[in-house]
């Protein structure tokens, strides 16, 4: 950018790229079959009882078995018994609360002791073959190609379903909720048949992982 001089850069950085970077398979789009991952980063692993005394810092206990309960109670009654919005927010910020200066001091000198070991990426030849066999032939060559346009019409249905959607919950606060604790299982909830508290999900490898990560 130094060639523009600009006054101002702008660096933007998504949750997703942290999930990216914790996992070797991991996408944003997510559209692959999860048979057809490859591996295309490298990962970086440590013993198991030094991962454990970090996460013991950290403690996300109480917020692994609250997502543990709403599972069960989703398998044996098929509904999730949801939190107040109120009392849902005082959770979560209580939650935030535990992600101290001084838990990220003694997770910081921890981690300089500690060691990594790098493993992978072991696709990534493989994924360097099949990106060039899609820019020779879909790409006609070129790294880029122009998005495909689509119908206007088409697009607009699905738009107004979505509204009339966020509309019916405006006057029906508790599917709100309902959404909400629905979509913090899809994203957090560990893995099923998983006795480990902090095993994450298919998507989301691993919730502490992250905080240790930023």
């Amino acid at each position: 950018m130094k060639d523009f001089s600009p006054e101002y850069v702008f660096l933007f950085i998504f949750e997703d790229t942290f999930w990216r970077t914790l996992s070797p398979s991991h996408a944003i789009t997510r559209t692959i079959h999860q048979q057809k991952y490859i591996n295309i980063r490298p990962v970086f692993l440590m013993d198991e009882n030094q991962i454990q005394q970090l996460i013991q810092i950290l403690n996300f206990k109480e917020f692994h078995q609250y997502l543990v309960q709403l599972e069960k109670d989703k398998l044996n009654s098929g509904k999730i018994f949801t939190f107040s919005e109120k009392k849902y927010l005082e959770f979560i910020l209580q939650q935030q609360s535990l992600v101290t200066r001084d838990k990220i001091s003694q997770i910081s000198e921890k981690l300089k002791s500690m060691q990594l070991r790098s493993y992978g990426p072991y696709d990534f030849n493989k994924f360097v073959t099949l990106q060039n066999q899609v820019i020779s032939s879909k790409f006609d060559g070129r790294r880029t190609r122009e998005r495909e346009q689509k119908l206007f019409v088409l697009g607009l249905w699905s738009k107004l379903l979505s509204s009339f959607k966020i509309l019916k919950k405006a006057f029906r606060p508790e599917l709100i909720m309902q959404n909400e604790m629905e979509k913090l299982l899809s994203i957090y909830s560990p893995e099923k048949g998983s006795q480990d508290l902090f095993s994450g999900s298919v998507s989301f490898p691993n919730f502490e992982k992250l905080f240790l990560l930023i």
